[in-house]
């Protein structure tokens, strides 16, 4: 799902001159490519010197690397129009988002958020004793979270490598699947 378009025209256009200069670029590969080789097969009769073939091969060489920059630089300009697209990456709640269309955008800011509900992260705290005799390994543990009058299954997800000592508790996480989106 599209949430975002960023000004895509100055990239689009990049891109469009990306894909001349590689047509460009392998055209004169292609003449380069023949006329060296002609050259070898002439200079097997000495009908071309060898400072004629040499700078032929090197016309030819230098056409090739030509095609590999154009190519690179239509890769990065590829790229970087894909950057004027924002995608959700997945299914789920939208927040408001925080910025118009007219606003200038700094490096690392947040446009929006977007909450995926089909699974939601349950933070408790547990004793060092109930800990101590769970079964291992963690993720194979099913916790029961009580919402309200209801017994939710969760998978445990993470416990803490150490005990808060002032608590003799550890975090821990437990992941609730919610495909019903029954919980908000």
């Amino acid at each position: 799902t599209s949430l975002f378009v960023i000004e895509p025209e100055s990239y689009r256009d990049k891109v469009e001159s990306a894909k001349a200069q590689l047509l460009s670029a392998q055209a004169q590969l292609e003449y380069t490519q023949s006329n060296y080789e002609r050259m070898e097969r002439s200079s097997k009769s000495n009908a071309v010197s060898q400072n004629d073939l040499q700078q032929a091969k090197s016309a030819y060489q230098q056409a090739e690397a030509a095609v590999k920059q154009a190519k690179s630089q239509l890769d990065e300009a590829s790229l970087n129009l894909s950057y004027c697209y924002i995608n959700a990456p997945f299914s789920g709640q939208v927040s408001k988002h925080t910025i118009d269309a007219g606003n200038y955008l700094n490096g690392g800011e947040t446009l929006a958020t977007i909450y995926d509900e089909s699974k939601l992260t349950v933070e408790f705290s547990m004793g060092y004793n109930q800990f101590a005799n769970l079964p291992k390994p963690i993720e194979q543990i099913t916790a029961h979270i009580v919402v309200g009058n209801d017994t939710i299954p969760a998978k445990m997800s993470y416990a803490a490598p150490s005990v808060t000592l002032q608590t003799g508790t550890l975090a821990a996480q437990a992941v609730i699947d919610n495909t019903s989106n029954k919980l908000k």
